[in-house]
């Protein structure tokens, strides 16, 4: 009989990550992300995603074709999220390196608590199924607009206007 503790399936989990990794690096090899603006890395994952839904959903749907059609409309809204997710982790990131624990913390709780909570029980009642979906990307989108307030209202203090990039001002020296 077997060990009652051990889930079905799982000898498969570690083949299925070591395919989705070599997908990711394939995908970013191909589309050169590392030299990329952070604009195209985020479309980059986009076209990945609308790629890849249909093997990676199917992976998920066991072949019941309904179950197959709801995931693929969901991954498809659901994948917006990758255009804006990176403006919020760079605002996180850059508050908490110009040492403003506070504005970095404020920015990371209400993108994955409180805009996706609140999304996450409004939305549905408005527009069903896809407001499920669309849970995610809303509450990014509700982040970036606090992201792009907190870093305009602090630029002057941070330096982060009116400062020459570093290589020209390594040039003028």
């Amino acid at each position: 009989m077997g060990n009652p503790n051990e889930i079905k399936g799982h000898r498969e989990a570690p083949n299925i990550k070591g395919c989705l990794l070599l997908i990711i690096g394939i995908k970013c090899e191909i589309k050169g992300v590392a030299r990329q603006p952070l604009w195209e890395e985020c479309n980059c994952n986009l076209e990945a995603s609308e790629f890849f839904a249909e093997p990676l959903v199917g992976i998920f749907s066991a072949g019941d074709e309904k179950i197959q059609q709801i995931a693929l409309s969901g991954f498809r809204i659901f994948a917006i999220n990758y255009l804006l997710c990176g403006m919020n982790i760079f605002a996180s990131g850059l508050f908490t390196a110009l040492n403003n624990g506070k504005i970095s913390a404020v920015i990371s709780v209400a993108r994955t608590l409180v805009f996706e909570c609140a999304a996450m029980l409004i939305l549905p009642m408005f527009i069903g199924i896809n407001g499920v979906w669309s849970a995610l990307p809303v509450a990014e989108l509700c982040a970036v607009a606090i992201s792009v307030t907190f870093i305009i209202a602090n630029a002057k203090k941070y330096h982060l206007v009116g400062v020459p990039p570093l290589s020209v001002r390594a040039d003028s020296l």
